[in-house]
């Protein structure tokens, strides 16, 4: 296997090309359109590091959606391990290569525009930091330009295309940022990298609706809204006013390939709403 140069972001949001609403930084090929590694990854020859030893499952949350994620995120990962991956190996993999994964994701930081983001916008991130516990030190927060995305995480980088961003209500981009810090708590984006290498991916895999990459995908979307959503009431509501307006920019659903589709996220937003924010309702 040779670990690709394709650079995979989990933006959340982005009316961008390709088979869905990630935006992709391509790899470049040559006239054979074989992908130029830049790195290498373990052979048969050498020798593999010994695998952490993974951390104990959760347990079993007495909330209802919480525990319905936790076991779907439990059926993904025994579909990987079909595939021939398992828990155990993405951790690995992750630490093996963390080094090389950061000196990747810094390419956004190398890009980031000269304009800081408004004192605002940056007093809301470290509010809605502080409601999901994130230590504001440890998350560069980059000014970005990305045409059809306000926002994108990586584990230790929040990026924000504030001009986007502020075209939302302000429920809608109080969502936008809670599902993004979703994306930060369970390490989504370096989960992202290391399978897409330890599954030696071609581009008909990544425009696959039923790959397992692709399903992962979807379902690390569904927890990012669903756990942003359970938060708060506004995040719920921010979740629906986003999709809407997404939904009359576009005009049509997205593929659903790697994220769910709108009407998909709306719905789940709105049984949120309620269910678990309804007058006399309580979250376990």
């Amino acid at each position: 296997m040779q670990l690709h140069k394709k650079i995979i972001l989990i933006f959340s949001f982005g009316l961008c090309i390709g088979a869905g609403t990630i935006y992709w930084f391509r790899h470049q090929t040559n006239n054979n359109n074989v992908v130029t590694p830049t790195m290498p990854i373990p052979t048969e020859q050498q020798s593999e590091p010994v695998a952490p030893k993974p951390k104990p499952e959760p347990a079993q949350h007495t909330h209802p959606l919480i525990q319905s994620l936790q076991q779907e995120d439990q059926r993904l990962w025994k579909e990987l391990e079909r595939c021939g991956v398992d828990k155990a190996a993405c951790i690995s993999y992750k630490t093996k290569y963390r080094n090389e994964y950061k000196q990747i994701r810094k390419e956004f930081e190398d890009k980031a525009l000269k304009k800081p983001i408004s004192k605002k916008t940056l007093q809301t991130i470290y509010r809605i930091f502080d409601e999901f516990n994130i230590d504001k030190n440890a998350i560069a927060i980059i000014p970005f330009n990305n045409p059809g995305c306000p926002a994108g995480a990586t584990d230790h980088q929040l990026l924000i295309d504030e001009r986007q961003l502020l075209q939302f209500p302000e429920e809608a981009q109080d969502y936008t940022i809670a599902h993004e810090v979703q994306h930060i708590v369970h390490q989504d984006d370096s989960t992202s990298f290391a399978l897409e290498n330890l599954l030696n991916l071609t581009e008909e895999d990544f425009d696959n609706p039923n790959h397992i990459f692709n399903k992962r995908s979807r379902f690390e979307e569904k927890r990012a809204d669903a756990l942003a959503s359970l938060k708060k009431a506004k995040y719920a509501r921010g979740n629906i006013l986003f999709m809407k307006k997404l939904l009359s920019k576009k005009k049509k659903e997205s593929a659903g390939i790697t994220h769910p589709k709108e009407k998909t996220r709306i719905a789940l937003a709105e049984t949120i709403l309620k269910k678990y924010h309804a007058p006399n309702s309580t979250l376990a």
